[in-house]
């Protein structure tokens, strides 16, 4: 069984949590902070455009310098980061089948 749920306005009173889904969630419009900055980017390619054209203006692009978090880039995908980048103790990155273990 699939059902939708419009919601034209989500707000929380300060210090009352989290809101928890257990499933997707499809956003038509843009996702902005409490202070009105965008999150995220804007990127275009075969999916079209996505995201707030506001954020063109941020032109660089912070990454930290440490992965923490086992992660694996698959052969059909990409990945950038700016570094020197260390893989943390007992951390592994698979890029294309290949590990990288510290």
């Amino acid at each position: 069984m699939s059902s939708t749920l419009k919601v034209d306005k989500i707000e929380t009173l300060a210090g009352s949590g989290d809101i928890t889904v257990n499933n997707n969630i499809i956003f038509t419009g843009t996702v902005k902070q409490s202070d009105g900055s965008v999150r995220g980017g804007f990127y275009q390619g075969n999916q079209g455009s996505v995201g707030d054209t506001a954020a063109k203006g941020n032109i660089f692009r912070i990454n930290n310098l440490t992965l923490t978090a086992n992660t694996t880039i698959a052969a059909n995908e990409g990945a950038s980061c700016v570094g020197p980048l260390t893989v943390a103790n007992n951390i592994i990155l698979t890029v294309n089948g290949e590990m990288v273990v510290n």
